[in-house]
């Protein structure tokens, strides 16, 4: 190998070694945004913490654009970050930037929802949400778990001071306790029977109203509920036109009252001996009863003699049979005195001589519907005495 073929060589390798690094240059180093076409987007941060001009935008993972410059409004209180997206990947209206933040410290910019058909314009302004820096969020976690421990802790003394008041209250009051328990299990078993007993008695009414006879008054009652309602209406109208009669009546007796008041203190005089007597009748009353009470006493002998009631039950039935024969009596006495009342004369001295019919005499000019009248009092009469 001559010295020509060597420099030949040389400057071959030289010219490929350059244009590799011109490649990885040109790829490794973004060169080709400066000739590919982008929409610009401008977003505001409350917060732009972490972003710088260069920092990726990315949606679903995959880099679309960069940031490509941030300002501040000092007089808004926000940050403007304007964004570089290409146009292969255009964003619809409804897109939500959100910066996201790693535990390592990374920062991106992700292009979150946007369901829209509409399609984003260039230069549109979008309101973006700032990332909670994770160190933040491990420092607030350490001071609630601090605050929590120190809670926990203060707890647990208490419930010591707790325990130790317990404990001392069943070494007091073991005695009552097992009282306590004992009553407990008595109540329980009271509780028992009772439930039994509605338990039979709601299978009672089960068969109860299993009865079709049951059931067609169940039906007949729940059939005159509207009439009852109605009822019920009418009677609240007249309790109404009652209570305004009684104001009426108050009014009345305010004007009544006045006269009482001014008479107030010898009514209050007549209240006092009336208390008084009330007073004494109440001891009387009081000595009636302890009479009333003694074991020889009538009212203690209708109690617990029987004897003595089945006596009284006769009685009562005796006396019942007794108004019911005298019924028949005290009819032919009222016929008697409707007769007495239609002919007075009859009771007189000419009533003693002179015979009657029984019947009531009418004038002459009505003889003729007076005989009817007659006729149908004698068939009254007859009837009256059947």
């Amino acid at each position: 190998m001559n010295e020509r073929q060597m420099q030949f060589r040389v400057g071959l390798f030289t010219i490929v070694s350059l244009g590799l690094i011109g490649l990885m240059i040109f790829k490794f180093g973004q060169m080709e945004q400066y000739w590919q076409a982008y929409y610009t987007v401008r977003v505001d941060f409350e917060n732009a913490g972490g972003v710088y001009p260069g920092t990726p935008v990315k949606r679903h993972g995959i880099q679309i654009g960069q940031v490509n410059e941030l300002k501040l409004i000092p007089g808004e209180g926000y940050v403007t970050v304007s964004l570089r997206i290409a146009e292969q990947y255009p964003l619809a209206e409804n897109v939500e930037p959100r910066i996201v933040r790693s535990l390592l410290g990374g920062v991106t910019i992700e292009m979150t929802g946007g369901n829209a058909e509409a399609i984003l314009p260039d230069g549109a302004v979008l309101v973006g949400h700032s990332a909670t820096d994770p160190m933040q969020i491990v420092n607030n976690l350490e001071r609630n778990v601090t605050k929590t421990l120190s809670s926990f802790a203060e707890t647990s003394e208490e419930w010591k001071v707790v325990g130790k008041n317990v404990n001392s209250l069943l070494d007091n009051n073991h005695d009552k306790i097992n009282e306590v328990i004992v009553q407990t299990s008595e109540s329980l078993q009271q509780f028992q029977l009772t439930m039994g007993q509605m338990n039979r008695s709601l299978e009672a009414m089960n068969v109860t109203l299993a009865d079709p006879q049951n059931q067609e008054n169940l039906r007949r009652t729940l059939a005159s509920m509207p009439k009852l309602v109605s009822e019920t209406e009418q009677t609240v109208k007249h309790i109404r036109l009652a209570v305004g009669q009684a104001e009426g009546t108050l009014s009345n007796m305010q004007t009544l009252t006045e006269p009482l008041a001014q008479r107030s203190n010898q009514i209050a005089l007549n209240l006092d001996g009336a208390i008084k007597n009330l007073n004494s009748l109440t001891g009387e009353l009081n000595r009636f009863s302890h009479m009333v009470n003694k074991s020889d006493g009538t009212l203690q002998q209708l109690v617990s003699n029987p004897d003595l009631y089945r006596h009284l039950d006769r009685s009562s039935q005796s006396i019942n049979v007794l108004l019911e024969n005298l019924e028949p009596t005290l009819r032919d006495l009222r016929i008697f005195s409707d007769k007495v009342a239609a002919h007075p004369e009859l009771l007189g001295v000419s009533g003693v001589f002179k015979g009657s019919s029984g019947l009531k005499e009418v004038p002459q000019g009505e003889q003729g519907s007076g005989k009817v009248r007659q006729v149908s009092g004698a068939v009254n009469y007859g009837r009256a005495r059947q």
